[in-house]
């Protein structure tokens, strides 16, 4: 399950390359000489004379063969038909029975294990990002005993690489950078926020519990990390419920791959049957049940960088007190007006309903329940495979439709996701 990344690895040395870039610096200097030379001879057309496009995209691809055929190295590979096996290989995980037991259900071959060479290139460039060091490789390959890939495997877990990786792609995820149009973490807590993720990632962390400890982080944001979560999304020119529904929306969207902007201006119906079939059911007000999760959070100034007096990092705390209140009509949503006469939304999770258990603290309550979902497994699989494979299980990863998962529930006209 590792993305087929090509990465040349040659030395400057080899006559092979050295004949390639020869190959290569006689198509670029002579193309130019036999396209000229061609169009005066066989072109009855002067240079400002008018010829349709396609016309000229053939005869131009035509001399562009020509000259590549005239450099080409006459010894050619034979293009040959991959190979495939009768049986199937051995599962020694939930994926490979997966994989394997629908190939064979369907009758489909499968095609051969990797080479020793082919697998330690793709396993180390998607664990590590990075292509192994020419005495990782000879060491491998003269491995004759059994089990050494899955030593490989466990080795490169266990590599400074695969938390660089990790904690990059992860970064990218949740979008950690030190300003945006709506805030600023400034370098420090961009850095904290880094080095919070890399010190999850090196430390065997579970994911789950990552994605909890940032939806419920807390402290100064320069000194914890898990508080940047909080600051990236907060939204400075409206009023603090638009902070709310900022991390509703992104949470929502990174740990469930699902689009929930959308509702939280408008009810999906009359707005999304086109869009996503799920969403289409669901009102506002179900979106401001998952922000009121955040409605007992503040944020105060905390640490100033005594370098730079405008530096002041936040402290984002826990209140006792506070509700996701229905009373704004500025900002970048459309007006807040009470619901039913109540002026007040509890928190209450999109998908179930469910709200916190008493005492429980808002935000610690959403964390469990939502990582509790199984939407949240799919959406964290599709993140990753899409990371291996360059395409996601479901596409786009963040538009999952609920309503599109099986066919028991599936709308008429809709095909299954």
């Amino acid at each position: 399950m590792f993305r087929n990344k090509k990465v040349n690895v040659y030395s400057p040395r080899s006559s092979k390359h050295s004949m390639k870039r020869t190959s290569w610096l006689a198509v670029v200097a002579v193309t130019p000489a036999l396209l000229l030379a061609g169009e005066k001879q066989t072109c009855p057309l002067g240079p400002f004379d008018f010829r349709a496009e396609r016309e000229v995209k053939a005869a131009t691809h035509h001399k562009l063969s020509i000259v590549a055929e005239s450099v080409a190295p006459t010894r050619r590979r034979p293009s040959e038909p991959p190979s495939f096996i009768s049986t199937y290989p051995s599962a020694v995980n939930v994926i490979d029975n997966e994989i394997f037991g629908t190939l064979k259900k369907n009758g489909v071959p499968s095609a051969p294990l990797s080479s020793d060479s082919e697998f330690l290139r793709r396993v180390t460039l998607d664990i590590t990002g990075a292509i192994p060091d020419p005495a990782t490789v000879q060491s491998f390959l003269t491995d004759p005993t059994p089990g050494k890939r899955e030593r490989m495997i466990d080795t490169l877990l266990a590599t400074e690489g695969f938390a660089d990786r990790w904690t990059m792609w992860f970064g990218d995820l949740v979008q950690n950078v030190q300003s945006s149009s709506s805030s600023r973490e400034y370098p420090q807590g961009r850095n904290t926020y880094y080095a919070f993720i890399r010190d999850s990632i090196r430390g065997g962390k579970a994911y789950d519990q990552l994605v909890r400890e940032l939806l419920a982080g807390k402290g100064d944001a320069f000194q914890n990390g898990g508080a940047d979560y909080w600051v990236r999304q907060i939204q400075p020119n409206g009023p603090i419920q638009d902070t709310y529904d900022n991390l509703a929306s992104h949470s929502a969207e990174k740990f469930l791959g699902v689009p929930t902007q959308c509702i939280s201006c408008h009810n999906g119906l009359g707005h999304l049957e086109l869009v996503n079939s799920y969403l289409k059911t669901k009102t506002r007000a179900d979106f401001w049940g998952n922000a009121a999760f955040f409605a007992r959070t503040q944020a105060k100034k905390g640490y100033t960088d005594p370098t730079n007096p405008n530096i002041v990092s936040l402290d984002i705390q826990d209140v006792a007190a506070g509700n996701y209140t229905l009373n704004t009509n500025s900002g970048n949503k459309t007006p807040r007006a009470p619901l039913n006469g109540s002026p007040v939304i509890l928190p209450t999770f999109l998908l179930t309903g469910e709200g916190p258990r008493t005492t429980e603290n808002w935000r610690e309550a959403y964390g469990r329940i939502l990582t509790a979902h199984p939407q949240f497994a799919r959406a964290t699989v599709n993140y990753i495979w899409k990371e291996m494979f360059g395409l996601g299980m479901v596409e786009p990863v963040n538009n999952f439709d609920l309503a599109r998962l099986d066919p028991a529930t599936l709308p008429a006209g809709a095909s299954l996701q």
